[in-house]
């Protein structure tokens, strides 16, 4: 379980030690504060570690980072040196940037060895509302609706097979149930051996829809649930980064709850989950706030 993250000089401006294990319940954190505090670069920054992404770590500020574990310490430093333009030009020098990493005194420059085989032994999913990515209105509806639509017919044919293999019944069974937390409007999901999931609408002749037809914030939840559900494994590090920006405030009421119910369940199967969540809204966080770390606050004391 990942139990610290202690990040000098983001952006040049922020000191952060953030402790994970605080308050009573250390599977799930909510990581609040204002916009460009670092909330989002931080769970990247986790999630580059995780996922070897050298980009990022060239890409975003910093001097040192530190990923304490139960057993042992991730560091992770990162160099700049101006190099001075030449005495004719007008422009602005550059800077060379240097990365290297440190597990239990052994250094490198690049994520192998040691480091990648520990990481290796690691899951770790960042879930993330994909529109902001895009900037062009348009272009985001097409790529969003053609990635989603995808990835919902992909889920659908999974369940499917699990229905038919019969392996998995309460795995199916707890699903349905969350899924019916979030009260898809007007909507009963169906779920079988040939389909996997259909809906069939309230109306008088009781239509039936595919999952491709639901709307992007119903398809958002099913994704969501599926991967955490069916995709987990034990040791499992969960990032979601302001899922308030697909739901709608009804279905922010149970959000995180429905996380818990998660993180219950896995327990129950011996494997543990923990959540890292980014948040702005207060109506998500509930009455949580022994679970919440503030960077605004975090920042004033450090």
């Amino acid at each position: 379980m990942l139990n610290t993250i202690h990040i000098d000089g983001l952006y040049g401006l922020y000191n952060y030690t953030i402790d994970l294990t605080q308050g009573e319940d250390k599977r799930l954190k909510i990581i609040t504060g204002p916009n460009g505090y670092g909330k989002t670069t931080i769970l990247q920054l986790i999630y580059a570690l995780f996922a070897k992404d050298m980009d990022l770590f060239y890409h975003i500020p910093f001097s040192r980072m530190a990923f304490s574990f139960d057993d042992f310490v991730i560091q992770v430093f990162q160099t700049r040196t101006a190099i001075q333009p030449d005495e004719e030009s007008d422009l602005p020098g550059d800077e060379q940037i240097s990365i290297s990493f440190e597990l239990d005194g052994y250094k490198e420059t690049k994520i192998d060895g040691p480091l990648e085989l520990v990481l290796n032994t690691m899951k770790c999913f960042y879930l993330t509302d994909k529109r902001v990515l895009l900037r062009n209105r348009e272009q985001r509806k097409r790529t969003e609706n053609a990635d989603t639509d995808s990835s919902m017919k992909k889920v659908a044919e999974k369940i499917a097979e699990i229905k038919k293999q019969g392996d998995n019944e309460r795995g199916v069974e707890f699903f349905k149930e969350l899924v019916s937390f979030f009260k898809f409007a007007d909507k009963e999901m169906m779920v079988d051996e040939m389909f996997g999931i259909r809906f069939k609408m309230n109306n008088a002749s009781r239509t039936i829809i595919p999952v491709t037809a639901l709307s992007s914030g119903e398809k958002h939840v099913l994704l969501q649930l599926f991967e955490l559900v069916f995709d987990g494994k034990a040791g499992d590090l969960v990032m979601i980064d302001e899922p308030e920006l697909s739901f709608h405030p009804a279905w922010l009421n149970v959000y995180v709850s429905v996380l818990e119910k998660i993180q219950d369940f896995k327990l129950e199967e011996g494997r543990e989950m923990q959540i890292i969540l980014a948040t702005h809204s207060p109506m998500l966080v509930g009455g949580r706030w022994d679970e919440t770390l503030d960077l605004y606050t975090l920042r004033q004391n450090g």
